[in-house]
């Protein structure tokens, strides 16, 4: 039996688009990912979910995240940041003009990396990963990342399925 998701809004739908093969100028490729991403968002209309743009997605930049508000979206963007606290500074900066209400960061950043992009994004959750999926499991770099989280005051952790009770633990 399936269980129902309370609302819609706890659903994340992942536009992760794959290159085309067929297209060979840059602005083909960026005007292709855009459209792409955007007749997905049309597709989900009036559902209620938000929208995960990808590394893939982002070549149109930070402007698709606009387009998507307009749409209606909360937008979740999957940044997998890895950053100094120099660099968060510029990455708040930049951010800060398109109000993702998420995004995720990697857990090489330092606690005070992490910070600073928390109190410079005070209206963004940031989500910090354990592990990359393709990465063989580490028990120790999963409680460290957590660990990290809690010490930057961090909204949560974005983990692989065998982590999960590891981490709640």
């Amino acid at each position: 039996m399936l269980k129902r998701i309370p609302t819609a809004a706890d659903l994340v739908v992942a536009v992760d688009l794959p290159k085309p093969s067929t297209i060979c100028t840059e602005e083909g490729y960026i005007k292709w990912m855009e459209d792409r991403t955007l007749w997905y968002a049309r597709e989900l209309l009036g559902t209620g979910v938000s929208i995960k743009v990808e590394r893939n997605s982002l070549v149109c930049g930070y402007g698709i995240v606009s387009k998507l508000h307009k749409l209606g979206y909360p937008v979740f963007l999957d940044l997998k940041l890895v950053t100094t606290i120099d660099t968060a500074k510029g990455h708040v900066n930049d951010l800060r003009v398109f109000k993702p209400e998420m995004i995720t960061v990697s857990s090489q950043c330092s606690v005070a990396a992490l910070k600073e992009l928390k109190d410079g994004l005070p209206k963004t959750e940031i989500l910090l990963l354990t592990v990359l999926t393709d990465q063989h499991e580490d028990r120790d770099a999963s409680l460290q990342a957590a660990d990290k989280a809690l010490a930057a005051g961090l909204g949560g952790l974005v983990c692989a399925p065998m982590e999960v009770a590891m981490l709640r633990k």
